[in-house]
């Protein structure tokens, strides 16, 4: 991570990038997450002025009044995660009964002794 600093003032204008992870091209794939992913931004109290979307990568123009836009993008991501997770083989893999989840049993191990001994 950059240890660059970022002067952030309401109002300004701001060209923000985005890849995904391993540059896959899933951005095409479903408009409904483009679309998530835009929604989230407007939410937030910004003016989305120009947007491109690419197969790996986009490319947006914003104007926020409130929130940095380091803000912005970290909730536009999850929002966009979320519905990719919806959408993804990955999900419906899981769904199928395939595999069987082993998440959040509620049961701590057995460990015997104590620690630090």
């Amino acid at each position: 991570m950059s240890k660059l600093l970022r002067y952030f003032s309401p109002g300004q204008y701001c060209f923000l990038t985005s890849v995904t992870h391993n540059r896959e091209p899933i951005l095409m794939a479903y408009p409904e997450l483009t679309d998530a992913f835009l929604s989230k931004l407007r939410d937030q109290d910004t003016q989305v002025l120009a947007w491109v979307f690419l197969p790996d990568h986009l490319h947006i123009l914003i104007s926020s009044s409130k929130s940095s836009p380091s803000n912005l993008m970290k909730k536009a991501k999850v929002a966009f995660a979320y519905h990719y997770w919806q959408h993804s083989s990955f999900r419906s893999f899981l769904d199928s009964g395939k595999y069987e989840p082993q998440w959040g049993t509620g049961k701590a191990p057995d460990f015997e002794g104590s620690f630090g001994e």
